[in-house]
């Protein structure tokens, strides 16, 4: 089997459709408004050239309504570029590996192509590795993929988005976290 799954551009990404249990967000690189160049009065020098256009990656929909994290951008970007199998797994399990139906999708479009990239991919349980399947590629074929390579991929919302931070007032004594994982539990 070969290890590298993925092999994209990173710099032909041009948008980016995610879904991940329970929402769903898109990404879009967009061209930032750059200031027109002076027409120049007679006897006066040309004006330096326009710069560059800067393009800029935004929420195209969904997402909290918040600000965008560009590292969140980076690290998928970077997952695609060299997304790595650890090894593969049985297609006849799809639906216990979290793929019938897929509990995350990516769709990557790519400057000059017409058809997006379809990355399907699920987990058994979330912290363990996750499972990614390429129908371009081959709908058969059931990677998977270590958690941290998997959870750049599909990063949770804290690392895409500056999400509020709670206001508490008063003394806490009491604080309970409860996650995937487990539960928490700290006092003072």
């Amino acid at each position: 089997i070969a290890k590298t799954i993925l092999d994209l551009d990173k710099e032909s990404v041009e948008a980016i459709d995610m879904t991940v249990p329970g929402k769903s967000v898109s990404f879009a690189l967009v061209e930032q408004e750059t200031p027109a160049a002076e027409t120049p009065a007679e006897g006066e020098a040309a004006p330096a050239p326009a710069p560059e256009p800067v393009k800029e990656w935004t929420v195209a929909a969904g997402g909290p309504g918040t600000a965008l994290k560009q590292q969140g951008i980076d690290n998928i970007l970077e997952r695609l570029d060299s997304l790595m199998a650890s090894d593969a797994a049985d297609p006849a399990k799809k639906a216990e590996l979290g793929l019938d139906p897929p509990m995350f999708t990516l769709s990557v479009k790519l400057a000059g192509q017409e058809a997006p990239v379809e990355v399907l991919a699920g987990r058994k349980d979330a912290a363990g590795d996750g499972y990614v399947v390429i129908p371009s590629k081959n709908p058969d074929l059931v990677y998977q993929v270590a958690s941290y390579n998997f959870n750049n991929l599909f990063p949770k919302s804290g690392d895409l988005f500056e999400l509020p931070k709670p206001e508490i007032a008063g003394d806490v004594t009491r604080f309970e976290i409860t996650g995937p994982e487990g539960k928490a539990v700290l006092t003072k």
